[in-house]
């Protein structure tokens, strides 16, 4: 029970986000970013605990940190989005943990506008093809 209260206050502290923790896995459902510092800890606790991270829906802005993790897998539906970050230290940050192919589509546009461009998993496999693992199923 105290497990779903902390799942549920850090759910109304990241935006509504959808993280459903099942035995092994955490299946993120929508994610619409927020804090960096938030989505890289969260992401460090669900690689300490040995879960399995899912990307099934959307995720956006700062739950790449989740999509670039050594745990993490891909749905084919998953979509991302993708903006300037809030300084340049932040959207540096961002460009950094990208693979190579999505960091130069990043940085030749999206990298410095507002407005969320998607992208989605099948996007991703045909800029950086080993740099993703698909969920099975």
């Amino acid at each position: 029970m105290i497990v779903r209260v902390l799942l549920l206050v850090a759910t109304l502290l990241t935006g509504c986000a959808q993280h459903i923790r099942e035995a092994e896995r955490v299946r993120i459902t929508y994610d619409p970013g927020g804090l960096l510092s938030s989505h890289y800890d969260q992401a460090g606790r669900y690689l300490v605990a040995g879960l399995a991270v899912e990307v099934e829906g959307y995720c956006a802005s700062a739950c790449l940190i989740y999509a670039v993790a050594d745990n993490a897998c891909l749905h084919r539906d998953a979509r991302f989005g993708f903006h300037a970050g809030s300084n340049a230290v932040g959207t540096g940050y961002m460009a950094r943990i990208m693979p190579p192919n999505l960091r130069a589509w990043y940085l030749s546009g999206p990298s410095s506008r507002t407005a969320i461009t998607t992208l989605g998993t099948a996007d991703l496999l045909a800029l950086d093809p080993g740099a993703w693992r698909l969920c099975d199923g």
